[in-house]
Formats: C-alpha cells, sequence, structure tokens
C-alpha cells in the first residue's frame, strides 16, 4: 500500500509548514522571507579613531610600519602627494582618505 493513498493529507501539510518556515518569522527574530523586499535602513556613520587608526602595525615590504606611514606612501605614489581631497575639494589628511 502506498503511503500517499493511506495518508492523504500529508503533501497538503509538507505545503503548509514549507509556507510557514518560509513566510512566518523564525523563533525570536521578527525576520521572515520578505523582509529582503524591505528598502534598507541607511546605516550610521561609523566614527573611527584615526589617532588609533593610525598607530595599527603593518607589515610593508619587509619592514613594520604605522598605518599612517602606509597611507602616506600609498597617496605619495598615486598622487605625488601626502594629502588627498574630498568630493568639495578640501584637503584631508592621509589616514583618513586611507580609512
Amino acid at each position: 500500500m502506498n503511503f500517499l493513498t493511506k495518508f492523504p493529507i500529508f503533501p497538503g501539510f509538507l505545503f503548509c509548514l514549507g509556507l510557514y518556515v518560509a513566510i512566518l518569522p523564525m523563533g525570536s527574530t521578527s525576520s521572515s522571507m520578505f523582509d529582503f523586499f524591505t528598502p534598507e535602513s541607511k546605516p550610521e556613520t561609523d566614527i573611527i579613531d584615526l589617532e588609533g587608526f593610525s598607530h595599527i602595525p603593518v607589515l610593508r615590504g619587509g619592514r613594520v610600519k604605522p598605518m599612517d606611514s602606509v597611507a602616506r606612501n600609498t597617496l605619495l605614489v598615486l598622487r605625488n602627494k601626502r594629502t588627498a581631497l574630498d568630493e568639495s575639494g578640501t584637503k584631508i589628511p592621509a589616514i583618513e582618505w586611507f580609512a
């Protein structure tokens, strides 16, 4: 005797269970399949500690340098200057550009 003929409601149960898992929120989170269609919220602008970031040691060219030195040398190679320009044309430090 075939399993589906013995329990004819089983395919419908599996279908409903699949809908429940895909559409309704899971567990304690409020996320569901339809969260994909909601517009993205703008992320808050993260404030970077540039002073701490500039002192991170980096291995480059066989020596350990601070991140600030790597940023300045990278700008020097790319732009022939140790400062960069932002969108409005004002000068910004190399470490801020690099971050």
